[in-house]
């Protein structure tokens, strides 16, 4: 085999990326990873606040359920914090005791209805999120706080969500612990570098974004922004679908693969960390969690163990996101602040507010993650798992479990290597 020739080329130093070569490299194969980034990661990112400490600006939480991620935390020796959760969860704006936990009962019993839908089912048709909630009977703020958690959770509004993608999606996330429960104290990015330290030196290449994949009977040559050339016998693309679309194949990629690229569009999600003197919300007997049904908003208590700071985590997702990056400085601060007044008038006092816009990310889209737009592309997922040719993708997004968490990233990772083995070993025999 030509030695300048690598069996493997990841494309993305994500979870997702940073899975497949790690699985690759592990069978003993020649890997390389190229990441556009001057970092690893992808989602996954260090921000720094007003004093200059690091906190999570992207992916964060998880829970034991998520046991490839618990245990790569395990494996690597990463200390993990617990999400303060205790107390109440509130609504915004502000509502009685009863009246949050009747519209949490109406919005599950619509989740557990949309549970019972099969995602194969042709009479789901184009159908979107939006028409189906217009036709159940439910309260007003149980549809809102339903319409909230979507929003939240996809990053899109209900109309353009196909119904089916929806529900296949929500399936495929089958925890019974909190998401929220665990966090690191050093950051997920720390644990990123960690995972790419045990590739070795040299294996990968940071800041030269791919421009192209040429593809031919034995190999394929990546070109890269600055002119530089590589070649490998399998390529993994590990970006988002909408990332990926953005590198130019050669030659064109089959209608149904072109199509299954094009079917995706990024969540708008804006992540903020505000900080206080204390977390003094539980005082007041408040677990730090509110949510504004009928926008996608949500916070979350992030202080940690052995600080006097308090930490409040507050997530925008979808139109909410989309407004807040259309304001002023000013009018973003009184935006989130108004969020908060569910707890109390200490709320509106942070001593900083520190925002990570996702919103047309760059090199990821968007986040949490992307979304099929394309009501008619129902066998998208299934073709970018299984790849084209020499090329194989990996993103959360098709992941079988947990897509759009970390999880799901490096479950897809692990997928799309265990396909790009196998191609490779059928190479073989024919060389």
């Amino acid at each position: 085999m030509d030695q300048n020739v690598f069996d493997v080329v990841v494309v993305g130093a994500g979870f997702a990326g940073l899975s497949a070569a790690r699985n690759c490299q592990s069978a003993g194969r020649s890997v390389l990873v190229l990441e556009a980034r001057d970092r690893v990661g992808g989602k996954a990112e260090r921000q720094f606040d007003a004093e200059g400490r690091a906190w999570d600006g992207g992916g964060q939480f998880f829970c034991r359920d998520m046991t490839e991620l618990s245990e790569l935390v395990r494996e690597l020796g990463f200390a993990k914090a617990r999400t303060w959760l205790k107390g109440d969860y509130r609504f915004y704006p502000p509502q009685p005791d009863e009246v949050v936990e009747a519209a949490d009962t109406a919005a599950e019993a619509l989740r557990e209805r949309l549970r019972t839908l099969d995602p194969d089912d042709p009479a789901l048709g184009n159908e979107t999120v939006e028409t189906w909630l217009s036709r159940w009977e439910s309260t007003t703020l149980g549809k809102a706080a339903f319409r909230s958690m979507v929003e939240g959770l996809w990053c899109r509004p209900l109309s353009d969500i196909p119904l089916w993608f929806l529900v296949s999606n929500d399936r495929r996330n089958t925890n019974e612990e909190n998401e929220l429960k665990r966090f690191l104290p050093e950051g997920m990015q720390a644990l990123a570098e960690a995972l790419a330290a045990r590739l070795g030196e040299g294996v990968i290449r940071l800041g030269d974004p791919v421009a192209e994949i040429r593809q031919t009977a034995s190999d394929c040559t990546l070109t890269l922004q600055s002119g530089s050339t590589v070649r490998a016998r399998q390529v993994i693309i590990a970006v988002p679908p909408v990332a990926a679309r953005g590198i130019a194949l050669t030659p064109a990629p089959s209608p149904g693969l072109a199509r299954a690229l094009s079917a995706w569009s990024s969540g708008s999600v804006v992540k903020m960390l505000l900080r206080y003197e204390r977390p003094f919300w539980r005082a007041l007997g408040a677990s730090g969690m509110i949510t504004a049904p009928g926008s996608g908003s949500f916070s979350c208590d992030a202080s940690l163990e052995g600080q006097e700071e308090g930490r409040l985590i507050v997530f925008l997702g979808g139109p909410l996101a989309e407004e807040w990056a259309a304001c002023s400085e000013e009018a973003r601060r009184a935006l989130v602040l108004e969020r908060l007044t569910p707890l109390g008038p200490q709320a509106a006092h942070p001593l900083d507010i520190t925002a990570r816009n996702w919103i047309d990310d760059r090199y990821s889209g968007g986040g949490y993650g992307d979304v099929i737009t394309d009501a008619e592309a129902r066998d998208a997922e299934r073709l970018l798992r299984t790849g084209e040719g020499r090329l194989r993708f990996a993103s959360s997004e098709l992941s079988m479990a947990f897509p759009c968490y970390i999880e799901g990233a490096l479950l897809s990772g692990r997928a799309a290597a265990a396909l790009t083995l196998s191609a490779l070993a059928a190479d073989d025999v024919r060389r």
